[in-house]
């Protein structure tokens, strides 16, 4: 059964980390970023001279007003919403997702419970990965603090140590979940309408 695992969690949560371990582990996962389209319309206002290594310094002031790369990804997330509702990036991610057939898609980025509620309305076996870290938090960010529904659908790592403690915390807790939860059948969604597609 396919599974697509988000990520969610305050910025700097180690998020991104996380990903690359599973990923590694797994072998066969695919990466799905939510903001794929965040980051494609925000480089547009960043110049060619400035883009190299952008995602690490994506905090970085890139002006004199000390916008960041993080800021233009939550201007474009605005933007999007007020267009298209604001669902808009779930329903982009099931666009890129529903050919892939890897059995673990792992997407780094979930953000908010309505992107989310897109892929659950659609059908696909659908868990969370909420990531906690000392000292971050959501304040200043676009995202939300949210768990999608169903008792087993949600687990917990916090990232408090180094990058070692945080592999071995993968080892040790996450994978193992992702196996059960892989042999597991969905558990029920709540059955309201999905929202029309942008």
């Amino acid at each position: 059964m396919q599974i697509i695992l988000g990520l969610s969690g305050p910025p700097r949560a180690g998020k991104d980390s996380i990903c690359s371990i599973i990923s590694e582990l797994h072998g066969a996962a695919a990466i799905r970023r939510m903001s794929a389209p965040l980051k494609t319309i925000a480089l547009q206002f960043i110049p060619l001279a400035q883009r190299g290594g952008i995602e690490q310094r994506k905090d970085d002031p890139l002006n004199l007003l000390g916008t960041s790369y993080r800021d233009l990804q939550i201007g474009a997330w605005i933007l999007g919403r007020d267009l298209m509702g604001e669902d808009w990036l779930g329903h982009h991610l099931f666009d890129t997702i529903r050919y892939c057939h890897s059995p673990l898609i792992l997407v780094p980025d979930f953000g908010r419970l309505s992107e989310a509620m897109v892929l659950v309305h659609s059908g696909l076996r659908i868990l969370q990965l909420k990531v906690q870290r000392r000292g971050s938090t959501f304040e200043g960010d676009s995202r939300e603090d949210f768990s999608i529904p169903g008792i087993s659908n949600t687990f917990y790592i916090f990232n408090d140590g180094t990058l070692a403690d945080l592999r071995n915390s993968v080892v040790r807790e996450v994978m193992p979940w992702i196996e059960e939860q892989s042999k597991m059948r969905p558990t029920a969604h709540p059955t309201e309408e999905l929202p029309a597609s942008p």
